[in-house]
This record gives C-alpha cells, structure tokens and sequence, in this order.
C-alpha cells in the first residue's frame, strides 16, 4: 500500500497563485463594446388576456457587431389603470407565456409556459435579493392608476441561446425575439385581473471585433465551414391526472441528449408559478427501456435528494451552491407557498461535458412517468435537453 508520503512525493511541485507574478494574458481580438437598445416593432403597449395587443417582436440587426447573448435585458413598465391595487404572482417573468427566437428567419428555440418553467428553475439558484429592484417578487404590489418600472435579464431562466457565453454574429444571422404575454392577464396576479405593459425595451451588450479576426471568421465560413452554438433548452408537456392510483404517462419527442426530466403538479385554480405539495406520491421515469433511478422515489425527502444531487448541489460549503429553496417552502403549507419540483438527472457526469452522453430519444424511445397517490389536477413533464445551431454563409440550421 502506497503511504501518504509516496502519495505527496509523486505529486507535481509547483508555486502558489500568491507568488507567480505574471501579467494577465489579454486579447486584441474584439475592439470594443458598446450599450444599445432596441425597441418591439409596431405596437408600444400590450396587455395580458383578451385587452390588447400580446406579443411584442423586436429584430436584432447588425452589419458590424456581435450580440453578447447572456447580456441581453428586457425592460417595461407594468401600467395599473384600475381603481385597485394589482399584486403580482411572482417576479417580472410572471406576465410572459412565450418565448420564440428566429435566426436568419429560422425558428431556433421556443418555450412555452415560460413562466411556470422559469419561476421552477429559480427556485434552485441562490437567492440576489438587489434583483428585486427590478424584477419584483411575490408579492408586489402596484398602486391604482399607477405605472412601475420593471425589467428581467433573459439570462435568468430557461432560455438556452441567452445563458450562452458565445458572442453571436448579427451580421451573419440577424434575430428576431417575439415574446408573448399571458392569454389569461389574472394568471401573474394573486390580486386584480389586468395590467398593462408599455414601451418594452431589450437593452444589450454587443461587440466589435478588429478586422484580422473578422476575416478569419469570414473566411471560415466562405470555406464552406459552420459556426456551432450549443444551447441547453427546454421542452414541457401537460397531461391530466384523472386517478389517485398508479399513471403511466407517455412523452414522445425526438431528442438526440435528453439531460434531464422535471416534473411539478398543479391543482384547480392554481398560477402558473405554483408549485403544489403532493401527499405520499410515488414516482419514477424510465426513458426507453431504462428507468431513472433504478427504484421508484416514495417519500418527499428522496425527491429532493435525487433532485439536489442531478443538478451537483450537495456540495457543503460553498454559498454558491445553496439554493433559494427551503425546506418549508419544498413541503408546502398550501399551494401559493409551495415549491415541489422534481428533478431527475440523465448525465453521466456533472463537469459540465457538452454532449456528455446523456439518454436519447431518438428511434421511438420515449419517456415514461409512472405517477402513484398524485393528488394533483394535472402533471408537468419538462425536458430538459441539448440542441446545436450551426450558422453558415447559407443560413442557419437547429439539430436538437
């Protein structure tokens, strides 16, 4: 057996951090950066539900720059013209359905239900509460006849193209970001049942580069060579839960890496951003023919296990790693309090591989919930997946 000593003798000696005095490396590559706006064409107010005008679109151009994806920022103000206080349901995020991103035309990424996906994602990121001068939270509340300035970074939530850390190329595949608001306005309220959002405004950070890298990136292309952006999106489905006793639900989507499935419930007139406790529920997935994890989870303490330890968050120590969830919050004492989510994870490795080997739907595999004592109206099934965006000199192509 190898002593301790042997162990330190082979490893590799070298200086600490503290004493390598060296200059930082540093990169010509892009010339500067610069703060822009750009505003929805047509309409400059809309509103939720049936009242006006839902969807904005705002176009991404640039014959020079590069969009800087995860510094992109939409801000509006939120008008109440009622003669009563309107208290919102969540954050900023709340008033949104749907998110839809074209690229040179071509539709690369949709998400659906966006804020139900996006109040269940932040439940385990680590809780920034300066944030709340801008996005709100539960609980705010806007005067009668009163407007309020709010906004949200696209970043934070589920939206894979703006959690890239890849500048993307305006001049060769210019965007259109079209977001539609609530088909139902009381769903981002607890309290009211209409608001209005006014002049809506994505602030960005875009990019210049020096003429030897532009070049290069034009000569790449024009050798007939693609640019790869991988992102990490997000698919759901909602299917009725019409039995307190054993359900198996059938999901079919062609994946190529299916990194993980989520599930949250919801009851008779829930919000979206409610995420119910459910009493001695049983449940497990099994994607083709295997089942994650091997034995069915029966009790709310394994679910959360399996949940914290899928997404590496079990590691003591680090307040990065400590999520906005409590305890409380998972049992849930009623529905608007409530925050069961689960999570089951199909990586084989949690160093953050691209294209790590995670479970594949392709070929007629499907998943399959198996759901037991749900106490529930109906049942979530979010895929949590990778899909890659190849830009060329003729277009642009998704490959999920």
């Amino acid at each position: 057996m190898t002593s301790m000593s042997g162990w330190a003798e082979g490893a590799k000696d070298q200086l600490p951090s503290s004493l390598v005095y060296k200059i930082p490396s540093q990169s010509t590559a892009v010339n500067r950066r610069v703060q822009t706006e750009f505003f929805p064409s047509g309409a400059s107010q809309y509103a939720g539900g049936s009242a006006g005008i839902r969807t904005m679109r705002f176009n991404l151009s640039d014959a020079i720059s590069w969009l800087q994806p995860d510094s992109v920022y939409l801000r509006f103000s939120v008008q109440n013209d009622t003669s009563s206080d309107i208290v919102l349901a969540d954050a900023a995020h709340c008033f949104i359905e749907r998110v839809r991103i074209f690229a040179a035309g071509v539709p690369i990424e949709e998400i659906t239900n966006f804020a139900k996906l996006t109040s269940m994602v932040k439940k385990f990121v680590p809780v920034n509460p300066v944030e709340e001068l801008y996005t709100g939270a539960t609980g705010t509340t806007i005067g009668a006849n009163s407007t309020v300035e709010m906004g949200m970074p696209l970043s934070q939530g589920v939206i894979g193209f703006f959690n890239s850390p890849l500048l993307w190329p305006l001049r060769y595949a210019s965007l259109t970001i079209e977001i539609s608001l609530v088909s139902n306005a009381a769903d981002a309220l607890t309290t009211g049942s209409a608001f209005k959002i006014l002049n809506p405004t994505i602030i960005c950070q875009k990019c210049e580069l020096n003429e030897d890298t532009e070049a290069s990136v034009h000569s790449h292309l024009a050798s007939g060579n693609v640019l790869p952006v991988h992102l990490k999106t997000f698919w759901n489905t909602q299917q009725s839960v019409l039995s307190s006793g054993t359900l198996n639900l059938g999901i079919s989507k062609s994946i190529s890496r299916l990194a993980a499935v989520w599930n949250v419930f919801t009851e008779t007139s829930d919000k979206p951003t409610w995420f119910p406790s459910q009493g001695d529920i049983e449940l497990s997935v099994r994607v083709g023919s295997v089942n994650y994890p091997d034995r069915p989870l029966s009790s709310k303490q394994m679910c959360l296990y399996t949940t914290l330890a899928g997404m590496n968050l079990l590691k003591p120590g680090n307040a990065l790693h400590i999520p906005a969830l409590t305890a409380t919050e998972y049992l849930g004492a009623t529905n608007a309090s409530s925050a069961f989510i689960t999570r089951l994870s199909m990586e084989k490795a949690d160093e953050g591989f691209i294209l790590s080997g995670e479970a594949s739907l392709q070929n007629g595999a499907q998943v399959t919930v198996t759901l037991k004592n749900a106490t529930c109206e109906s049942i979530t099934t979010v895929l949590e997946y990778d899909k890659l965006v190849e830009i060329s000199n003729s277009g642009v192509a998704e490959m999920e």
